[in-house]
């Protein structure tokens, strides 16, 4: 969801604030585990979160990458069962959480309201369909490719001919997204840097072949 999508739907900020009580979450924050039963959702009205899950060996599995408007914990909430994932603030947030029961009366009573809801889980149901698809079928280098070819889409300047990505991305952040060990990423990344697909200047990745956004 972008940032017009409130006004899609004829609500605003201020009705999610009237509906909850605004809260804040430092960066690196874990406020939603797997395990965890919630009580209310949240809608993010500043930052940038994730939804991952950890492997038994540790390694991290990115699922979603949740931007301002997004709801969060919306599947967990409206059907009563444990979260699945972990959730963490990539950067400071300002979030409104919303009690389960004012969330359904939302539904029962505001159409817009409830518009919204069902296309901020329709929104992650076809994230993890295209996920599904890409684990079964792409090779390790068209999931980097694809993954940093989405951030210059979203997060990505114009300079020289060529996109720098506004992202803090890392290796392990590419990684984590596609799937793939340390020693495969960085494999990867290297063949996209001698053809002379991508480049990194100052720790941020740029996009060469512009093209590739067509």
């Amino acid at each position: 969801m972008d940032d017009n999508t409130f006004l899609k739907f004829n609500i605003t900020i201020d009705y999610f604030k009237n509906l909850g009580e605004t809260i804040f979450k430092k960066k690196g924050e874990i406020f939603i585990t797997p395990d965890d039963i919630l009580n209310g959702i949240y809608v993010l009205l500043k930052g940038r979160i994730k939804y991952l899950l950890y492997s038994l060996d540790g390694r991290e599995k990115i699922i979603f990458i949740g931007e301002p408007v997004c709801i969060i914990g919306d599947v967990p909430t409206y059907d009563r069962r444990p979260a699945g994932t972990f959730v963490t603030a990539l950067m400071d947030l300002e979030l409104v959480f919303i009690e389960y029961h004012t969330v359904i009366e939302a539904i029962d009573n505001n159409p817009d309201f409830s518009k919204y809801f069902i296309t901020s889980i329709c929104n992650k149901t076809r994230g993890l369909m295209a996920e599904m698809g890409e684990q079964c079928f792409q090779d390790a280098e068209s999931k980097v490719l694809k993954i940093i070819i989405q951030f210059a889409k979203h997060y990505g300047d114009f300079e020289k001919e060529m996109i720098k990505i506004n992202f803090p991305l890392s290796q392990q952040f590419i990684g984590n997204l596609a799937s793939l060990n340390r020693v495969t990423t960085a494999r990867v990344l290297k063949s996209l840097r001698e053809e002379d697909i991508i480049d990194i200047e100052n720790g941020k990745y740029i996009l060469k072949r512009v093209s590739l956004l067509d």
